[in-house]
């Protein structure tokens, strides 16, 4: 879940260029490739309950990475730094064969932009 969806929309479509598909009061859609990505700005508290979801607070997302796989992880970094988001790791290349980056994004979830070395 999402504090504001106008801010997701502006950081996921506009700073990591995925594709809005569809908008809602309080939800939008991205295709990033072979997924689709929802957020969601909130649920009922007895959505949350009838999956045993505790209600957002400062913990929810933590020790998760979304890994999204882009065509150019040095693209993304340049519109991420344009964005003025906040990087946590410049683009790298990891002893596991991948270039990566690591990024927050406006809620505070971590996401890996990598793709796999040539």
């Amino acid at each position: 879940m999402v504090s504001e969806i106008e801010n997701s929309i502006q950081f996921y479509r506009d700073a990591l260029g995925l594709s809005l598909t569809s908008e809602s009061e309080g939800r939008a859609k991205f295709e990033t490739g072979a997924c689709t990505l929802v957020l969601e700005e909130e649920f009922e508290p007895d959505v949350l309950e009838e999956f045993g979801l505790d209600p957002v607070g400062d913990t929810r997302g933590d020790g998760v990475i979304v890994v999204l796989e882009v065509e150019s992880v040095d693209d993304i970094h340049e519109s991420l730094q344009s964005a003025d988001a906040t990087v946590l790791s410049p683009p790298r290349e990891v002893s596991w064969g991948r270039k990566l980056l690591l990024v927050e994004d406006p809620d505070g979830y971590v996401l890996e932009i990598s793709r796999p070395l040539e």
